[in-house]
């Protein structure tokens, strides 16, 4: 008969098989410990003393695994999180990523696993604060990405408590924040520079043409074989030159000939040397996976005819009557309804199976665009119409353009 150990371990596979069948997430490559801890503290909750059992709790209350999908999600951050690590930064750092800006173009930061948005926020407050010094007007956009889409939320709506700007001085609140009542709400010039969206940076394509990634305190939680590919996810992404900050209890690992020491103490690495077949992967791969997990999430079973016919019937004729320019239309769930004018040259089909799945169809910097606007385009939302400009997209093979996105709300029932 099986051991206890192995009872225990086929328990845990059951439960990590669960929360990716449900949530479209893998936590197999989390380090056991973290997972374990995790796992443990939703058991007692319950007062169930063993895995088995808490494998079989699961499978009869499928609401519990998204308890448990919570449980798991790492959301450690604050404001200006080690503020020497910031005053570093803004001495050695800042400058060469400064220096290496040319007039008319844009600074691109990474910042992974953003949980509720204070570290994007205070970067992009820090690089406005560093420009301002030296007389420069520095352009920067900040894509800032996480898994947890509850934690997207709050960083989307940009409104904290005060408890949560300790860190910062009340002289950096007033220029940074309106404030209500006991709440700050990041200011508007700030909150335009950073577009926040889901992504899982374990299993998804990286980012490319970046200036600097930051990923702090995620490494920690990963095993070694995928805290490397991360790694390499990053070097992939980031220019030649380009800038890595890591946690305090991060390294590069082995990768001493991708990455070159700037600052051990803080842990920020240059990107140096190529990936050539790491490059040459990802050259020849879509921003979607073939079978990835997300894609189940996102798409529950349901016939697109249930998509509001109001909608259906209203949009398509506002399009062509107001704009005439390309565009198409599309649910909560990013199933394409209408393609309008020629909306579908800035598609790429799948090749392996016809899908009406938008975020299969566009690069990954568009998916992160799509999904930042359908976080701020919510239900809840006040916002009618959001607009991204100067958005690179390829338009055919190896022919790039630059055109503006705009979109328009849901239409409320």
């Amino acid at each position: 008969p099986p051991t206890s150990e192995a009872k225990n371990g086929n328990s845990l596979n059951g439960i990590l098989f669960l929360i990716q069948q449900q949530a479209g997430l893998d936590f197999s490559g989390y380090k056991e410990r973290t997972i374990l801890r995790r796992v443990h503290k939703v058991m007692a909750v319950h007062q169930i003393q063993s895995l088995p059992a808490y494998y079989s709790f699961l499978k009869e209350h499928p609401a519990q695994v998204e308890a448990l999908f919570q449980e798991m999600l790492i959301g450690v951050t604050e404001f200006f999180r080690d503020t020497e690590a910031f005053e570093e930064l803004e001495r050695y750092t800042f400058p060469e990523l400064i220096n290496s800006y040319q007039n008319g173009s844009e600074l691109r930061i990474w910042v992974c696993a953003c949980s509720s948005g204070e570290e994007a926020y205070s970067l992009a407050i820090a690089l406005h604060e560093f420009s301002e010094k030296q007389g420069a007007s520095i352009r920067f956009k900040i894509l800032a990405t996480d898994i947890d889409e509850q934690a997207l939320q709050i960083a989307s709506k940009a409104s904290y408590h005060e408890e949560r700007l300790l860190n910062m001085s009340a002289f950096m609140k007033e220029k940074y924040f309106d404030q209500n009542g006991k709440n700050y709400e990041v200011k508007k010039f700030i909150r335009d520079q950073i577009i926040f969206a889901r992504n899982d940076a374990t299993n998804d394509p990286p980012f490319i043409n970046l200036d600097m990634v930051v990923c702090r305190n995620l490494l920690i939680y990963l095993k070694p074989d995928l805290q490397k590919r991360l790694l390499l996810h990053f070097h992939f992404g980031l220019n030649p030159g380009g800038f890595l900050w890591l946690g305090a209890s991060e390294n590069i690992q082995t990768l001493e000939h991708n990455f070159e020491v700037v600052n051990e103490k803080w842990r920020v690495y240059r990107s140096m040397g190529e990936t050539p077949n790491f490059r040459k992967y990802y050259s020849s791969r879509r921003a979607s996976r073939e079978e990835g997990p997300e894609k189940i999430y996102l798409q529950p079973k349901r016939s697109r005819n249930q998509f509001a016919r109001k909608s259906a019937n209203y949009w398509p004729e506002f399009l062509l009557k107001n704009y005439m320019t390309p565009g198409l239309i599309f649910d909560e769930q990013f199933l394409i309804h209408f393609i309008c004018g020629h909306g579908g040259q800035y598609l790429h089909i799948p090749s392996l199976e016809l899908n009406h799945y938008l975020l299969d169809m566009v690069s990954q910097e568009l998916v992160l665009i799509i999904r930042d606007a359908s976080i701020k385009l919510g239900k809840e939302s006040e916002v009618d119409t959001l607009l991204y400009k100067n958005v690179l997209v390829e338009e055919r093979e190896n022919i790039h353009k630059n055109i503006r996105i705009q979109f328009l709300p849901p239409v409320r029932s």
